[in-house]
């Protein structure tokens, strides 16, 4: 009698189902880690955004706004000296830093303080463009689906904080 090797076809089906049913367990929180890490990602670009103006007010001695691209945060974001303080790139203001926004994530103006700008002043506080030094962003999932989001808080001293948390619309 010969010695065969290899599988039977019923080894072989018995093999693939629990193949099955374990990518079937594993793919919706492979799904949700994406997500998740989408919206870590654009939470970091967020806050090393605010932090580089932050950084570049103290260094220049005058005041740096961070604009939305069309007034939505989703857009890109552009980085401006802003002497008058208007949130508007005019005048002797000069264009810093341009980042595009995270494909994937939406941001929000959570608390409306950060509407329409994010600035800080030569000092390194914050300042919004209703006047108030603190404010949040917050990043969800776009489409909005699932059921957590990050916050990007700019304290009142002008330091940018990460958190999980916050409202998505």
């Amino acid at each position: 009698m010969k010695n065969e090797t290899g599988f039977t076809l019923v080894e072989l089906i018995v093999v693939l189902a629990i193949i099955a049913i374990g990518l079937t367990i594993g793919a919706p929180s492979f799904s949700s880690m994406m997500v998740k890490s989408r919206l870590d990602a654009g939470a970091r670009d967020l806050a090393v955004t605010l932090s580089h103006a932050r950084s570049e007010a103290i260094t220049r001695n005058t005041q740096v706004t961070v604009i939305p691209t069309g007034g939505l945060w989703s857009n890109d974001w552009t980085t401006i000296t802003d002497d008058n303080g208007n949130g508007v790139l005019d005048g002797s203001d000069e264009v810093i830093a341009v980042r595009e926004a995270k494909a994937g994530v939406s941001f929000g103006n959570s608390d409306g303080v950060y509407g329409a700008w994010a600035g800080y002043l030569p000092n390194g506080f914050g300042v919004g463009s209703n006047g108030d030094g603190g404010g949040q962003l917050t990043v969800c999932p776009s489409p909005n689906s699932a059921p957590f989001s990050r916050q990007v808080t700019v304290t009142s001293t002008g330091r940018a904080v990460i958190s999980s948390g916050g409202a998505c619309a």
